[in-house]
């Protein structure tokens, strides 16, 4: 440990009898007869601290129990600051131990009087550094989820950078979509229905659609597809406005569920859900054109050419679900099927924007209840890369790149599942981050982009 020449722990004076008393600093010279001179130049001085300094530095400093201070500060914040909130309590923690730290004796044995160092306030000008950071953060590090997604908890959406936007106005928020310009927000209408909504970066909320029976958005963030009565319409929108707008009439079990390339993935309702899908082309003059597959189960995304559609198909008389490249083209017909990879009966599941990439629901084995990654490149081959990654797949993913998708399981938690490494069995393939903190009733939902 290096002492600064000018730091004002050498020059300054030390405590007066009355204050060590209080202090508990045993005082010298208070017996009739004193053990050593009276007379004490200032170098005598300077070289006793450096003395009793040298001795005491190999002591380890005493630190505060960060993760206790966190944790109690980040209890207190209101959860629209949850993000900055626990990280400012952090940093705040942080820079505080490193302005202080004691030295002393064993604690077991009686030693000499204690120096102290530093100021508690946290003044920069203190002239012994803290703890290392890989001291302090052991065992107190406070993960608040990937920095690149932005989530909405409750009726407060929480930037990836750590800013708030209020959302309570929206009503209940059930999914959300980062544009160029902001947000588009589907949230509940009153008393039933859906609003679309979007959320600018500086500005007020503006409605797009208000009571409208269903809406899905495009994965590009720039086409949407909705019901209102016996209406389907598809339109593009940018800066929360809507052109090149279509309606065509539709029976009554027919809603848009989402995408595929430009074409709108329709639905057919049954009583047990959905239990047909087909295509519409928005150039098309009706909905009805061609008729539902009943052996769709699933639609997971595009292959990277955008020549075939990834979904899930049920095959034989016990409907196994299986793994399929399904022909846009000719009413979603298979190409290939491949059913080793024991998929979930569900429609959780999404492919990276490269194509490559399969993120879905497991079922059996090693992965029931689980998310498998799967390799596309070599899904339909004779040894498809497959493995388990981490908790099962509860609502939406986002891809913050080719290779890495986020999602929030049903505890809450944010899930980061890096493909490339989770499909060799890497360790550092599935990462968990703790949640934000909600309060009953709140909900936590993941903004795609």
């Amino acid at each position: 440990m290096t002492v600064r020449e000018d730091s004002p722990w050498l020059t300054g004076s030390g405590p007066t009898t009355e204050e060590a008393g209080r202090t508990g600093v045993e005082t010298d010279n208070q017996s009739p007869t004193p053990g050593r001179p009276m007379t004490v130049t200032p170098d005598d001085m300077e070289q006793a601290l450096r003395d009793c300094l040298s001795r005491q530095v190999s002591v380890p400093p005493v630190t505060a129990d960060l993760a206790g201070v966190a944790v109690h500060r980040a209890n207190r914040m209101h959860r629209r600051r949850t993000f900055a909130g626990v990280t400012l309590a952090a940093v705040v923690t942080i820079a505080t131990s490193a302005g202080m730290a004691q030295f002393g004796g064993s604690p077991r044995e009686p030693g000499p009087a204690i120096v102290v160092l530093g100021d508690p306030s946290g003044r920069p000008d203190s002239a012994v550094a803290g703890p290392t950071p890989s001291a302090m953060v052991s065992g107190a590090a406070i993960n608040v989820g990937p920095p690149s997604v932005d989530l909405v908890v409750g009726t407060d959406l929480i930037v990836s950078t750590g800013e708030s936007i209020d959302l309570s106005a929206l009503g209940r928020v059930s999914q959300a979509k980062r544009v160029s310009d902001g947000w588009l927000v589907i949230s509940s209408a009153e008393p039933v229905g859906k609003n679309l909504w979007f959320v600018p970066e500086a500005g007020s909320p503006k409605a797009i659609l208000t009571g409208v029976d269903v809406v899905v958005l495009a994965s590009d963030g720039q086409r949407i597809a909705w019901r209102d009565k016996s209406q389907i319409s598809a339109a593009t929108v940018a800066g929360g406005q809507l052109s090149t707008m279509v309606q065509v009439g539709a029976s009554s079990d027919t809603v848009p569920v989402g995408f595929v390339g430009v074409a709108v993935l329709l639905g057919r309702t049954g009583d047990a859900g959905l239990d047909a899908y087909r295509l519409w082309w928005p150039s098309s003059p009706t909905a009805e054109h061609g008729t539902w597959n009943p052996a769709v189960a699933a639609i997971y995304g595009m292959t990277s050419g955008g020549n075939a559609v990834v979904g899930q198909l049920l095959t034989g008389a016990s409907a196994r679900p299986c793994l399929a490249l399904l022909d846009p083209g000719r009413n979603l017909v298979p190409v290939k099927t491949a059913c080793q990879p024991q998929l979930d009966v569900s429609t959780a599941g999404t492919v990276s924007p490269d194509g490559r990439w399969l993120l879905v629901n497991g079922m059996g084995g090693a992965s029931a209840g689980r998310a498998v990654v799967i390799d596309l490149n070599s899904a339909f081959g004779a040894a498809p890369a497959v493995r388990a990654a981490g908790p099962a797949i509860s609502g939406a993913t986002v891809w913050t790149d080719p290779a890495t998708a986020v999602h929030v399981d049903e505890r809450g938690e944010s899930v980061r599942v890096v493909a490339d490494r989770a499909v060799v069995g890497a360790a550092d393939g599935v990462q968990r981050f703790p949640g934000p903190a909600v309060v009953p009733g709140d909900q936590v939902v993941l903004v795609t982009r």
